[in-house]
């Protein structure tokens, strides 16, 4: 399997500068996977995909210098994110899918979750994971939580925690972060009032 393509779309969920911020509406709907979700209150931007290529080629750099390969980020589709401070954020993207190039659907998620481990290791910074599924709105999500630590014991540790599945011939992942449980209870709130297509929830 060509490694490149399985972590390509893994590390652009890291670092996508690529939006323009927008005033909420209550849901949010991607007709191009048949998915939609209900959106926090007010205190919650909502950040919608805009065409920025300068944005978009700093990404693909940052990306680059990093796994020492050359990105196509044409095949990323930012979806939508929600954005209340630095540290409490939700980012949902699609990438385009097919097995006989891109390898099995679990072995992009194994080589995923060797990256994000080996990168936290780089930066030495400490980690603890975890790895498990959820059926949301009809459909199997895959998940992989990071927790990182801060040298100060007494504050709390921050959680990113990201949610992936096939989809329509994409593959779809949802991820959320937060340093505080009040914030991460509302992410969670997004990401399971997530609904998919019929047609879709038997793929």
């Amino acid at each position: 399997m060509n490694l490149s393509k399985s972590l390509r779309m893994k590390y652009l969920l890291f670092c996508l500068p690529l939006f323009f911020l927008a005033g909420c509406s209550k849901n949010y709907t991607s007709e191009k996977i048949g998915w939609k979700i209900t959106l926090p209150g007010k205190t919650w931007k909502t950040i919608i995909p805009k065409d920025n290529e300068k944005a978009a080629a700093k990404t693909r750099e940052e990306v680059e210098e990093f796994i020492g390969i050359k990105v196509d980020g044409s095949r990323v589709q930012p979806l939508i994110s929600l954005i209340k401070n630095n540290a409490s954020s939700f980012v949902s993207v699609i990438e385009t899918y097919d097995h006989t190039s891109d390898g099995l659907y679990e072995q992009i998620l194994t080589e995923q979750h060797r990256a994000i481990k080996a990168n936290y290791v780089s930066k030495n910074i400490p980690a603890q994971y975890e790895i498990g599924a959820s059926r949301i709105g009809g459909m199997m999500l895959d998940w992989f939580t990071i927790k990182t630590y801060a040298h100060d014991p007494e504050k709390s540790p921050h959680t990113r925690r990201i949610f992936s599945c096939l989809v329509n011939k994409y593959i779809f992942s949802m991820i959320i972060s937060s340093d505080n449980e009040k914030d991460m209870e509302t992410l969670e709130n997004v990401v399971y009032s997530s609904t998919f297509s019929i047609k879709y929830q038997s793929q």
